[in-house]
């Protein structure tokens, strides 16, 4: 019982960690458009196969199919979406 608070200031300070990590990566991004758009493109792109794979290989239950639904209706129109902006 003596680890538990040990174990909950080391999550902490991960997910601090990790915060920051991400908010220093959203400052670089926001440093220019082109930059912005391939993040924008490959996270679409990983969130598409994510939804397909749990399509494809997940288990046969709820829970996985409806992730995969939904991984593949936000990652399509979200890859569609940065197709268009690199038209423009």
């Amino acid at each position: 019982m003596s680890e538990f608070p040990a174990l909950l200031v080391a999550l902490t300070l991960v997910l601090a960690v990790v915060a920051w990590g991400l908010f220093r990566l959203i400052r670089w991004l926001r440093g220019e458009s082109s930059r912005y758009f391939y993040f924008d493109l490959f996270a679409a792109l990983f969130i598409l196969a994510f939804g397909l794979m749990f399509l494809v290989w997940g288990p046969r239950n709820a829970f996985s199919s409806g992730m995969g639904v939904l991984g593949v209706l936000s990652g399509a129109p979200a890859w569609a979406r940065s197709l268009r902006t690199a038209s423009d």
